[in-house]
């Protein structure tokens, strides 16, 4: 029998096919995307455990004073409190959820530090109000997993971020959660948990996933650095230890995770609470320990002649964070002589603006209008990348029996039907995961033939 991918990718997929509503796509991407966790208190309450120290230490060097941080999917706002300190009162955090009960929590947290540089706010990230090039800095922790279109995503977080300015993303994969001792309930818990992920159209493995998703939203690899750093939950390490346990057995039981498992047909409850009771016995387990990968990706957006005039709609150039300012607010070289010679910097940089902007119409790929930074890797992406012209085009680049990696999920994939839609934005091609033995249609554009 066939199987398809699931509904909520389908549903964008063919509502993106028609032009009179691909301008509501993301308000309904953002309607579709489904939190596993949802917001019990024990989800809550483990979450507001995080802190920019020990969840943003990747960012935390590159963070300057004066720095305009949007925290996407901000939560409790522990971590917003740690970044609106790092940037000083000269500086500002913008942090947003989409529910607005968590948003009203992160407010709270901020009042109770008497942060007055932060502001909270319901909105999505696949659909973010603000304009091109507000922010020096977009975070996002533990976000991307939960999302239906990640790319998507990544698209809005590079639109509002700075030419120079910085994207940060962290997320976990639940593949590389392990512990001692072995049970065979909580390896249950983590295949329950990875499935129900998978049935919400998010990805419980995102951590790997990074950089390809971040190629994918035009990104170039040597803007991207990547690392990655283990979360402990060592014997001795109390109670940071045993509330992971005991926290996971009340989300088993009472959280959205546990009802949409029974929902979906995952798991019955007899066997959540098999779950449940293991995470408890592991908890009471003094010498039990726990521990889980997480992929890191910091970007630095490029410089380039299509996007340094948009730091601001005034036309501003985009401030450097790390420059000191005036008594205006405007950023200076160095005092009296950065005055002195500001109108012949001022005037070089015009003409280097102009030149860029020249170089930029030769690397600017025709379909999408990305820009590059060089004839290179422009090529590469209209090679592998972006939308053919026409059917045959299609039918050509991807033939029955080609083996492709799908550029989002990773996923190795062969083809086994051919072109369907022949619109050029939106060609698709039938084709089964390798691992999974799912079949589904997948947009020409993320998979790259191997």
């Amino acid at each position: 029998m066939r199987r398809t991918a699931p509904a909520s990718r389908r549903f964008v997929r063919e509502l993106n096919a028609l032009p009179r509503v691909r301008r509501a796509v993301p308000r309904l991407v953002r309607q579709l995307n489904v939190y596993t966790h949802g917001h019990h208190k024990a989800v809550v309450g483990q979450h507001a455990a995080r802190t920019a120290e020990n969840s943003a230490a990747f960012l935390l060097p590159h963070l300057t004073k004066g720095a305009r941080v949007l925290d996407v999917g901000c939560g409790p706002g522990s971590i917003t409190v740690g970044l609106a300190r790092h940037v000083g009162p000269t500086g500002s955090v913008t942090a947003i959820d989409v529910v607005g009960g968590i948003v009203q929590e992160a407010a709270a947290a901020v009042r109770a530090a008497g942060l007055e540089n932060t502001s909270c706010e319901v909105c999505s990230v696949n659909e973010l109000p603000y304009a091109p090039g507000s922010f020096d800095v977009v975070y996002a922790h533990q976000t991307l997993q939960h999302l239906s279109d990640p790319v998507g995503a990544l698209l809005e977080m590079r639109r509002v971020v700075r030419p120079g300015g910085l994207i940060a993303v962290r997320d976990a994969d639940y593949s590389s959660m392990l512990g001692h001792p072995a049970s065979p309930a909580i390896d249950e818990w983590r295949a329950i948990y990875r499935e129900v992920c998978v049935r919400n159209g998010a990805e419980p493995d995102a951590g790997r996933h990074l950089v390809a998703w971040l190629l994918a939203a035009g990104l170039p690899l040597d803007a991207i650095q990547y690392g990655a750093s283990v979360v402990v939950y060592a014997p001795g390490q109390e109670p940071w230890r045993g509330n992971w346990g005991t926290a996971w057995a009340e989300r088993t039981r009472h959280s959205d995770f546990g009802k949409q498992a029974l929902a979906y047909g995952v798991a019955t409850a007899a066997q959540l609470e098999r779950v449940a009771c293991a995470w408890e016995g592991w908890a009471a387990r003094p010498d039990a320990l726990f521990y889980y990968v997480n992929g890191e990706a910091l970007v630095r957006v490029p410089l380039d002649g299509s996007e340094s005039g948009q730091g601001s709609e005034s036309g501003q150039q985009p401030r450097d964070p790390a420059a000191a300012p005036d008594s205006t607010g405007t950023p200076v070289a160095g005092g009296a002589a950065g005055g002195a010679v500001g109108g012949a910097v001022g005037g070089a940089a015009g003409a280097a603006r102009q030149a860029a902007a020249a170089a930029s119409n030769q690397t600017r790929c025709a379909h999408c209008f990305v820009t590059f930074a060089t004839p290179a890797e422009l090529a590469h992406h209209e090679i592998h990348h972006c939308f053919p012209d026409d059917l045959e085009e299609v039918l050509r680049r991807f033939p029955v029996g080609a083996r492709a990696v799908d550029t989002v999920s990773c996923r190795q994939l062969d083809v086994v039907g051919g072109a369907s839609n022949p619109n050029k934005a939106h060609s698709s091609v039938s084709a089964r995961d390798v691992r999974r033995g799912l079949v589904a249609d997948f947009p020409i554009s993320r998979l790259r033939l191997v």
